[in-house]
């Protein structure tokens, strides 16, 4: 009886483990866009092997390329504890889309990881809606202050 004990509360355990998210190895994509602009409407970075590089793209982030120059240190400071950073129930959830993103030509926050293999998309509205909880309107205002900072 201790034995299937035990190995329940392995079980259970097991399966409540934390997802995590790095900075190394597979990229980290965020950043915002506007799509009713003229000029440079998209600002995306890619955060990858503990370096932050900007995109190479003034409208749209379906063909994201980034510089092969990364930013300075500097920059990365910024950066390197958004993936860490990550509300757990963002990465828990179905939802890819919150609110209307860019619906009132208000722009939009784009969010882009790799975890287990599985490339994660989110798009946010930059007005904080309904559907969003106080963790994932801190989070993607936290994207958003830090893409703009990284655009100057």
């Amino acid at each position: 009886m201790k034995s299937l004990s035990f190995f329940i509360l392995i079980l259970l355990l097991s399966s409540c483990s934390k997802t995590t998210v790095t900075n190394s190895g597979d990229p980290f994509i965020f950043g915002y866009y506007y799509g009713q602009c003229q000029g440079n409407c998209t600002h995306m970075f890619q955060i990858i092997d503990n370096a932050v590089y900007p995109d190479e793209v003034d409208y749209g982030f379906v063909d994201l390329r980034f510089s092969d120059e990364p930013l300075s240190a500097e920059d990365y400071l910024l950066v390197q504890d958004l993936a860490q950073d990550i509300p757990q129930e963002l990465l828990d959830s179905s939802t890819d889309v919150y609110g209307c993103p860019d619906c009132a030509d208000g722009g939009g926050i784009y969010l882009e990881i790799t975890v287990d293999s599985e490339v994660r998309k989110w798009q946010f509205d930059t007005a904080d809606t309904e559907d969003m909880s106080e963790s994932i309107v801190a989070y993607k205002n936290k994207l958003f202050e830090i893409s703009s900072e990284l655009s100057r």
